[in-house]
């Protein structure tokens, strides 16, 4: 394995801990690019296609981990969804298109 290679799944390994952390349940997928400088997060109970991106200086000089905790309750609250442990039947509930991709709010 590559030091990059490591380096991404470190990065991405930890993401994914603070976001099981503060909302527990969810299917958080986290993929690290240390050579682009960024992180990129989706929650697969919702889609696969929506999501967010964070830089990753701001991670590194940020030891609260607030954009990552922040990022990650906005993509929540965009399906109506509530921040925190997940509802199933709130991810039920969640308005879906012909592919079954949960519909953000606008």
């Amino acid at each position: 394995m590559s030091q990059e290679q490591l380096a991404n799944e470190t990065i991405a390994k930890k993401v994914a801990e603070v976001l099981d952390k503060h909302y527990p349940g969810h299917a958080w997928a986290v993929n690290a690019d240390v050579m682009q400088g960024i992180v990129k997060v989706h929650n697969l109970n919702l889609s696969g296609e929506w999501g967010f991106i964070l830089k990753m200086d701001s991670l590194l000089n940020d030891p609260t981990e607030r954009p990552v905790v922040n990022a990650g309750g906005e993509l929540l609250e965009r399906f109506n969804v509530s921040r925190g442990e997940i509802k199933q039947h709130e991810i039920i509930e969640v308005k879906r298109d012909l592919r079954g991709a949960a519909i953000h709010a606008t």
